[in-house]
């Protein structure tokens, strides 16, 4: 897999010897790691690039190297980033599980599967980690909170009439004054500021009927919280280029990874 790069092979193996040595791994698993990210569409250079960041995830987030391969192929696909990216993710999940009440793995994989919805709708890898944050912590998985937010943003997008009625009630349109359809975006930041003037006992019925009742519960958080998404996803930007390589360099430097 690796050698169908002209003339590349030998870049392979001197990467996977270095990664080796400054990791405390088998050379061998850090060649299985770039074929498996070149196999699902990577070149060799985004390949070992790649490899070193799901290392970093590893040691960081304490995850299984098929898992930290599996959250940075699906996240960065669906949000159609470059490779050049994945350092810049893997911060900020470990950066949002250092000060939050999640962790890697449950923020990773809800990210793995929102990504698509979110980089439709123009949310950044910070604000995606913002709006599944507030979820996590209250329902303890990641996958029900990326469950959650897909159905909850698709429904505020949907022209049925419970959704358009439920938007008018709180002064809200899914169109602009050109009377062009707002993005899901635009139009959960409107609800959002909408619900700081609801009543109490209204929310969560104004949220059953934009959202539907198996989703109710998990989007109020989103709707009640949406200052919370923003720090959070301000603590994860602080932490880009500083937070993951931290921790890994404190790890690497015991006394296990170094024997």
């Amino acid at each position: 897999v690796l050698g169908e790069e002209e003339d590349r092979l030998g870049e392979a193996q001197a990467k996977a010897l270095e990664l080796s040595s400054a990791y405390g791994i088998g050379s061998s698993a850090a060649l299985q790691s770039m074929a498996n990210f070149k196999q699902a569409g990577f070149n060799l250079t985004e390949s070992m690039e790649l490899t070193k960041a799901s290392l970093d995830l590893v040691i960081a987030g304490d995850l299984e190297a098929s898992q930290a391969s599996e959250i940075l192929v699906s996240t960065l696909k669906g949000f159609k980033a470059p490779a050049t990216e994945a350092a810049t993710l893997v911060d900020i999940l470990n950066e949002v599980s250092n000060n939050y009440a999640t962790n890697v793995l449950e923020l990773g994989s809800g990210m793995a599967r929102l990504s698509p919805i979110a980089n439709q709708m123009g949310f950044t890898f910070a604000e995606t980690a913002g709006l599944l944050t507030p979820i996590i912590e209250v329902f303890r998985s990641g996958d029900e909170a990326a469950n959650a937010l897909k159905a909850g943003l698709l429904k505020l997008i949907d022209d049925s009439k419970p959704v358009e009625d439920a938007l008018a009630r709180i002064g809200v349109s899914q169109r602009d004054a050109n009377g062009q359809f707002k993005s899901g975006k635009e139009i959960l930041e409107e609800v959002v500021t909408a619900f700081q003037y609801v009543d109490t006992n209204e929310k969560m019925y104004l949220s059953t009927q934009l959202v539907g009742i198996h989703q109710a519960a998990r989007m109020t958080e989103v709707f009640n919280g949406m200052g919370k998404s923003a720090e959070i996803a301000a603590t994860a930007l602080r932490g880009v280029g500083t937070s993951a390589e931290k921790e890994v360099a404190t790890r690497l430097a015991t006394a296990e990874i170094a024997v």
